[in-house]
């Protein structure tokens, strides 16, 4: 999918390079300044160019869940990943401590597949 889109005013913006989309204070006329990653300057935009670029970017957000389940609890994931993640530390501290062993090594392998089967 490509995050390239055409503004009222006939630009073609890269949406995957958005960094940020200000107001012009300096201006008597509402105009916007449009900041890209990986350009040394500002996009002057007219007010309709940047209301377009803003509900682009709301759709994006929208359609962009992380979590297909709507019932995710952070919260609940948070405590649920408090017991792996206590191991994960203790196991580096050990590691920081003396050399591993296979079964240190084994149990820190162990977790790193629960971890991800949780994620």
């Amino acid at each position: 999918m490509t995050s390239t889109i055409k503004l009222p005013s006939g630009k073609l913006i890269d949406l995957s390079r958005f960094v940020a989309l200000l107001e012009d204070n300096n201006s008597t006329e509402k105009k916007y300044q449009l900041s890209l990653d990986g350009l040394n300057q500002s996009i002057d935009l007219d007010t309709n160019d940047a209301e377009f670029i803003s509900q682009k970017l709301e759709l994006q957000l929208d359609s962009h869940n992380f979590h297909a389940n709507q019932h995710w609890d952070k919260e609940a994931q948070l405590k649920k990943n408090q017991p792996l993640m206590k191991l994960v530390k203790q196991w580096q501290q050990q590691k920081n401590s003396k050399p591993t062993t296979e079964e240190e090594v084994q149990e820190y392998q162990d977790i790193q597949k629960s971890l991800k089967r949780n994620c």
